[in-house]
């Protein structure tokens, strides 16, 4: 090994990642997969939450600015198993797939970084939660989020983590 590529290596040896060995770039970002992932074939948990969504007020800037808040309700977890490639499982990798653009900057979607989804196991159990979350929790929804008046939707959607509270978004 000759000098210069010596001294390459020991600079990305002192002061890259300690997982894959590789310099960052500008935005901290190394070769190393996130924390939460799982190898393609490995078993997983997906869980179908149930959220409150109300709207609610952000502040005065520019005139006013409302956001919704998700307050979850309930979580159920099912097995899921890790795929490899970019699926049509993740909403981004289709978009990026039919390449569509983002509607308020009007980039196209790219694929995911590390091409790995989890599907759940048995989608037809993901149907049957989804449709027992929305028989109990369904009833409950009152008015409009949008309206003057107000009101609670509920949301029931499958994710990689247990139901999460949105919090305040802070203004730019």
């Amino acid at each position: 090994m000759c000098q210069s590529c010596e001294d390459q290596y020991e600079e990305a040896y002192r002061h890259g990642c300690s997982g894959c060995g590789t310099i960052p770039d500008e935005d901290g970002e190394c070769e190393c997969p996130p924390d939460d992932y799982v190898k393609p074939g490995n078993e997983a948990l997906l869980y179908v939450n149930a959220y409150e969504v109300t709207r609610h007020y952000g502040g005065p800037e520019e005139g006013g600015w409302w956001y919704n808040h998700h307050e979850p309700i309930a979580s159920i977890p099912v097995k899921a198993i890790s795929i490899a490639g970019h699926s049509n499982v993740c909403w981004t990798c289709e978009a990026a797939n039919e390449g569509r653009t983002h509607h308020e900057t009007g980039e196209k979607y790219e694929l995911c970084k590390w091409g790995y989804h989890l599907r759940a196991v048995d989608q037809e159990q993901v149907e049957t939660f989804k449709a027992h979350l929305e028989s109990i929790y369904g009833e409950i929804r009152e008015g409009n989020i949008y309206s003057v008046l107000g009101g609670m939707e509920i949301m029931i959607v499958v994710e990689e983590h247990v139901g999460e509270s949105t919090p305040r978004p802070h203004y730019e």
